[in-house]
Parts: structure tokens; sequence; C-alpha cells
């Protein structure tokens, strides 16, 4: 008994030394990819940027289509820093969850601009479908709410060539609130479904081959949602689509929900008693189409929409919005200079 219990006791040092040396083993791996990504993502940054003021100048049409090829190589580069970045920080325990004020709203508009455009490239019909009823003041971390639909979004559109791509947002309960994505794509194996959401792991090798990727976007995903106390799960049948659904504990704002509900009425009542469209709102738009920015178009549009409006006007807005669902802002830049 003695012999085995010494023996015992310099096992359970050498375990407790091995288990030391793994765990700065994966510290300095950790760190190290860190460095790495934010290193990489510097210079990336600027060449992103650079490409962009390149785009803006007059270029010929195979020019475009270079600095366009940069700029999607630029930024699929990035996110594959953000997700090695991801993944470090969840490894080592070191991902946070930032519980704050945000509106669910501007989430699912900040990711549909975002998947519309990829939806546009392939010729998707791509659709959000809520209740409009639903409480959409919430507490929650807002960005990797969006990080976890952009990323399912993203490989939704990538693995569909033609049909749909829908997000369906359901509130179960007070606090719980269901996403839905569903996708008419190629579907996936089932014996191939309890490993999609492991980390570096796709379909199968030909998958891989074939779309790219580093298979982490669902393993990140995954531990976004149980950081968050959710869970996620995944039904697809072969060659016909799939459907990732995960539901999460979102805490209702209802001070900022009586706030938000009396602006709301304030505007309706704004818009109901603009009936002229003028030049002041026309500039508006001028401007946040200069901007390239979706979420600041919208709301001039809208105003706009409520206004009366002769056949040629409404046609040259009925335009200009569609150029803008599509990212085509120059376009839009000038049809509304012809104005």
């Amino acid at each position: 008994i003695l012999f085995w219990n010494r023996k015992l006791n310099i096992l359970n040092k050498k375990l407790k030394t091995a288990k030391k040396k793994a765990e700065e083993a994966t510290k300095t791996k950790a760190n190290f990819l860190a460095n790495m990504s934010h290193e990489i993502r510097t210079p990336m940054n600027a060449i992103v940027s650079m490409s962009y003021l390149i785009r803006e100048s007059k270029l010929d049409e195979m020019q475009n289509k270079h600095i366009l090829s940069i700029q999607n190589a630029s930024n699929n580069l990035l996110q594959l820093l953000n997700d090695i970045l991801d993944y470090s920080k969840i490894e080592a325990s070191k991902l946070e969850i930032n519980n704050v004020n945000f509106s669910l709203l501007e989430v699912l508009n900040n990711v549909s601009n975002i998947a519309q455009v990829k939806a546009n490239e392939k010729e998707l019909k791509f659709s959000i479908t809520y209740d409009r009823e639903i409480n959409t003041k919430l507490i929650g971390d807002e960005q990797r709410l969006s990080q976890i639909l952009t990323n399912l979004l993203s490989n939704a559109i990538k693995f569909t060539k033609h049909g749909k791509v829908e997000l369906i947002v359901t509130q179960m309960s007070d606090e719980v609130f269901r996403f839905d994505i569903k996708d008419t794509g190629i579907g996936i194996e089932p014996k191939q479904l309890e490993h999609i959401f492991d980390s570096f792991t796709q379909a199968d090798s030909g998958t891989t081959r074939k779309y790219g990727g580093t298979g982490l976007g669902l393993s990140i995903s995954k531990e976004l949602v149980k950081l968050m106390n959710g869970k996620i799960w995944l039904e697809s049948e072969l060659n016909k689509g799939s459907t990732f659904s995960f539901e999460l504990n979102l805490k209702q704002n209802k001070q900022q929900d009586i706030k938000t509900t009396i602006q709301k009425v304030e505007h309706k009542t704004i818009k109901q008693s603009s009936n002229i469209l003028s030049d002041e709102l026309v500039d508006k738009l001028k401007e946040a189409v200069a901007s390239r920015r979706p979420q600041l178009c919208k709301p001039i549009i809208d105003e706009i929409e409520h206004c009366n409006l002769n056949e040629k006007d409404e046609t040259l807005f009925n335009s200009v919005k569609e150029l803008i669902n599509r990212y085509k802002f120059n376009e839009a830049k000038e049809r509304l200079n012809e104005r």
C-alpha cells in the first residue's frame, strides 16, 4: 500500500507538471495568434482603405474589376483574421460577453445590408421575417449577435446556388428569442451533422476545395451562443437545404421601449404631414448616398415615399432605392443628379 501510494503521488506530480506545461503552451499559442492577427490586420486595413479610394477615382472597366478583386480578397482575409482571433480568445477563455442596451431592428438592418449584397451577387432571394409586435429594445451583446447572424447567413448564401435564403425571428417567450436561417442550398449528409460545429470542420474535403473557408465560422457561432446561455442546432436534407436555428435569452429594456414608442408616434406624425417633396430632402439623400451607408439612406427614402410624388419622381426614386440595395452608390448618385 505504501509503495502504491508513493507511486501514485509521483504520477500526480508528473500530471500536474504536464498540465501546467500544456496550459502555458495554449496561452503562448493564443497570444501568438492574437498578436499575429493584430499585426496583419493593420496593413490589411490600409489596403482595403486605399483600394476604396482608388475605386472612387476615374477608372476604366478593367481597372475597376482589378480593384474590386483586391477588395474582395482583402475583406476575405480580414474575416479570416477575425475568426482566428476569436478562436484563440475562446480557446484561452478570454472572450467576454458584454450585455448592453441595443435595438434588435438595428442589428437586423445591419445584417441585412451585408447579406443582401452577397445574395444579389448570386441572384438569390433574401428576406428577413419577424413579427412587428415583438419587443425590439433588448439587453444583450449586440456585436456577438450580429457576428452569429452574419456567420450563419454568409454560410447559407455561400452554399446556395439558386433559390432563397431567409432569416426568421420569433419571440418564444418574454426573454427568449429564436433565430432560424433557412436556405435552399446543397444540404449536409446525415453522418456529417454531428461534426458540423467542430473546429476546422466542413461537410467534406470536396466542400473545402470548392467553396473555401476554414471551418471556424460555425464553431465560433456555437461557442458564442453557448457563452450567451443559448442553444444552437441544425436540420438539413442533402440537396434540398438546411436550417440553422439558435435561441438566446435577451432581457427586455422596458424603460427604453417607452421612449422609443413616443419617438415612433412623433416620427409617424411628421411623415403623414409631409406631402411635398422638398429639395432639402433630396439633398439629404444625396449626402447619405455619398457616405455609402444604406442605414443612413433608408429613413430618408422612407420619408420620401410618404410624399406626394409625380410619376417621374416615383420612377426615379424606385430606381435609386434599388441601386442602394445593390450597393451601387455611384449609379444612385448619378440618377439623383439627373433630377
